[in-house]
C-alpha cells in the first residue's frame, strides 16, 4: 500500500476506484485489512479513500496524545494532500462513511456545516457518553487502591481492572494512545448531533455491545435528516460480518438524489 507524510507522520492509506469520492474513517484499532471485503464492492462505483489514522495499522503514532479535533485537522490535511479538499469552495463534494471512532471525527466535522460534504453514513457510531456501568465504577474505585498493591501483583491487577471496565482497547494501547483514548471517550458529542443537516444514513448491528442500538436511536432523533437501518444479524463490525449487505445499503443511499 502507498504511504504519505501528513503532519510529519508517515501514513498508510488506500485510494482505489474512480468516480465521486467516498472517504472511509475507520474505528479504533482498525486498519485497511478490516475493509478488504467492503472496499472492492464500493470502489466499482466510487473513488474510495481510506487512510489508516495515526496510531493504527501501519501509520505512525502521534508524537503526543490527540483529541478528536486533532484527528479532524489531520483528516482535512490528508484530503488536501490527496487533491481532495472539501474545505475549499472549488472542490467537488465528497461523501463520508464512518465507523465507530471514525464517526466521532465525522460528527465534529459535519457539525461545522461544511456543505462540500454532501452525504454521511455512520455505522455503529460512537460519540454518546453513557453513565459508567457498575463494573466500570468498581474498576475506578479499585484503581484508587493501586499504590497499595505490591509490585509483583500490579500487572495482573491491571488486567483484571481493564476487564472489569470492558476496556480491551485501552489494555492493548501504547502510553500515548492510552491517553488519546481517554481524551476521545471523555468528549460527549451529543450536542453536535443537532447541527448535522446533510442527508445521513445510520447503520447499526442489532447485537452491537460496543455502541448499543439505543445510541443509534438517539442519533436518529437528533440528526434531523437521517434514516436508521438495523442489521439483525450483526454486532459492532458490520463491515466484517455483512459486507455485501452493507455495500448495498451504502450504494443505494449514495445514489439517491
Amino acid at each position: 500500500m502507498p504511504k504519505i507524510t501528513i503532519q510529519n507522520l508517515q501514513i498508510n492509506y488506500l485510494d482505489e476506484g474512480q468516480g465521486p469520492a467516498l472517504l472511509i474513517l475507520h474505528g479504533w484499532g482498525s486498519s485497511l485489512k478490516s475493509y478488504e471485503r467492503l472496499v472492492p464492492l464500493l470502489s466499482k462505483h466510487f473513488r474510495v479513500i481510506l487512510p489508516e489514522l495515526p496510531g493504527f495499522g501501519e501509520s505512525e503514532e502521534p508524537r503526543e496524545p490527540w483529541n478528536i479535533s486533532r484527528y479532524l485537522d489531520f483528516v482535512k490535511d490528508f484530503l488536501e494532500a490527496r487533491c481532495i479538499a472539501p474545505q475549499k469552495d472549488t472542490a467537488k463534494p465528497i461523501s463520508i462513511y464512518a465507523h465507530s471512532f471514525g464517526a466521532r471525527i465525522a460528527i465534529k466535522w459535519l457539525a461545522e456545516g461544511d456543505k462540500r460534504v454532501e452525504k454521511l453514513i455512520m455505522c455503529g457510531a460512537a460519540g454518546i457518553k453513557d453513565e459508567p456501568t457498575k463494573r466500570q465504577k468498581l474498576a475506578k474505585d479499585l484503581s484508587k487502591l493501586g499504590k497499595m498493591v505490591p509490585d509483583f501483583l500490579r500487572e495482573p491487577a491491571k488486567k483484571v481492572l481493564y476487564k472489569l471496565a470492558g476496556s480491551h482497547d485501552y489494555r492493548k494501547a501504547s502510553k500515548i494512545m492510552k491517553e488519546t483514548l481517554r481524551k476521545v471517550v471523555n468528549e460527549d458529542l451529543t450536542p453536535y448531533l443537532e447541527k448535522i443537516t446533510i442527508p445521513t444514513l445510520l447503520i447499526w448491528g442489532k447485537n452491537d455491545t460496543y455502541t448499543p442500538l439505543r445510541h443509534g436511536e438517539i442519533m436518529h432523533k437528533k440528526v434531523e435528516n437521517s434514516k436508521l437501518v438495523v442489521f439483525s444479524g450483526s454486532r459492532h463490525g458490520v463491515h466484517l460480518q455483512e459486507p455485501e449487505k452493507l455495500a448495498e445499503e451504502v450504494l443505494k443511499f449514495l445514489s439517491q438524489q
